[in-house]
This record gives C-alpha cells, structure tokens and sequence, in this order.
C-alpha cells in the first residue's frame, strides 16, 4: 500500500532523490506532481510525467538525456511507494 502525502511533500521528496543521487546532480523538479483524474493500472495516482530543469553548472560534466532518463527511473521508483491525498 502506498503512503498518502501531499503534493509539495512529493515534490520535495522526488528532489531530495534527485539530491542524494550523484548522476542526478543539477536536475531540479518544475513544480509539484498534480494528481490523475484517474490512477494508473498499478494504483499510482499521480502523474508521473513531470517536467526537470538541469542547473547547469561549469564544473560538473552532464548529458540532458541521461539526466532525463535517471530522473524518469527515480519518479518511478518513487511512484511505487506514494500516492498523493
């Protein structure tokens, strides 16, 4: 059963995955997860199409399609697990 929590509390989680990951490192989530009108086949209610920004910063070597694909992979890791209320 997936825990139930709010919107910016999703928000905050899916980017502290994004922190503590290394290779994720300078995405940042657009906004906060909205919930579907109808949830996915597994139960998931929220979308987990969600928009990312890269902060771009000099010193680190990065692939935006690489960051997009990682950050997909942890949203739906995290979709697993929570559900918003």
């Amino acid at each position: 059963m997936r825990e139930k929590i709010t919107p910016r509390d999703l928000a905050q989680l899916i980017q502290e995955e994004f922190d503590n990951c290394s290779k994720l490192f300078g995405c940042e989530l657009v906004g906060t997860p909205s919930k579907l009108p109808e949830p996915y086949p597994d139960g998931g209610n929220w979308d987990r199409s969600i928009a990312i920004r890269l902060k771009r910063r000099d010193d680190i070597d990065w692939d935006p399609q690489k960051c997009g694909e990682m950050a997909a992979e942890a949203v739906e890791r995290i979709g697993k697990n929570y559900n918003l209320l």
